[in-house]
């Protein structure tokens, strides 16, 4: 997937649930977005890694490191 044009940042980014393995986020539409990327901030290696792209208001992370 390419992208053309700057990407926005999401509004009103919520945390649902947080659990000892797992996060789950939410956040409103951007306007005329066609997808959203969603990172996961790597403390071992310190940099952001993309890790799902979706259509979805919200995300479920069931692989979170309860020690990070």
């Amino acid at each position: 997937m390419f992208q053309t044009e700057a990407a926005e940042q999401v509004a009103k980014l919520n945390v649902v649930s947080v659990k000892k393995d797992s996060v789950t986020l939410s956040w409103t539409k951007v306007e005329d977005a066609h997808g959203y990327r969603i990172f996961r901030y790597l403390t071992t290696e310190k940099k952001w890694k993309a890790i799902k792209t979706t259509t979805a208001l919200s995300y479920s992370d069931t692989e979170v490191d309860s020690a990070s």
